[in-house]
């Protein structure tokens, strides 16, 4: 079966650069076996969960715990994934294909470095208060290759299944946590803008 997964990466600062790559994920599987006999089926082919929800072979997760549910659903925690290919192929060859996912985050980063540093810094006057979180999608070929699928800018966080919900309300805590979020001061803000403003003169 055809599958894909969804990493979570924050980047918190791009001069210089800061990225990190999220513990929990997802992990989405088509619902038909993957044959090039088919190209037309949707099921086989596309990992989407908002095709493969349509299919009668989708199976939903029941729990919110990623290492319980993880391995029964079309979606899988990250992981469980990790787990099942430690059983399958050993530590080293999971540990080097995590190695390898990182490489291609990383240099997918620093390719994007020169076109979002000068919107960033627009942005993000103070400095540490400014983050984006990222979706990457990495698929792996038969030899364990990850290639990059797409990226998404603010992916989605709604929750549709327990797994959905648990894992994206860990990883926003993880964030609120790594960016160091503080509450929301107008008065300093608007302080900071007019300052900005007489300094332009």
């Amino acid at each position: 079966t055809k599958f894909d997964l969804r990493l979570y990466v924050v980047v918190t600062s791009v001069d210089p650069l800061r990225v990190y790559i999220l513990n929990q994920g997802l992990v989405r599987f088509s619902t038909s076996k993957y044959t090039l006999k088919n190209l037309k089926s949707r099921y086989a082919h596309l990992t989407n969960y908002s095709i493969n929800k349509k299919s009668s072979k989708f199976v939903e997760n029941q729990s919110g715990n990623p290492d319980e549910d993880g391995m029964e659903g079309s979606k899988w925690s990250l992981t469980a994934l990790w787990r099942y290919l430690t059983a399958e192929i050993g530590e080293e060859r999971v540990a080097k294909l995590q190695d390898d996912i990182k490489d291609v985050v990383v240099k997918t980063c620093i390719a994007a470095e020169s076109d979002i540093t000068p919107a960033l810094a627009r942005l993000n006057r103070q400095r540490g208060v400014a983050y984006e979180l990222f979706g990457f999608d990495v698929i792996m070929d038969s030899q364990l290759k990850p290639w990059l699928l797409e990226v998404n800018v603010s992916p989605s966080l709604m929750g549709s299944s327990p797994l959905d919900r648990k894992i994206k309300g860990t990883l926003m805590a993880d964030i609120f946590h790594l960016v160091g979020f503080m509450p929301y001061d107008g008065q300093a803000i608007k302080k900071d803008e007019k300052k900005a403003a007489r300094d332009k003169l």
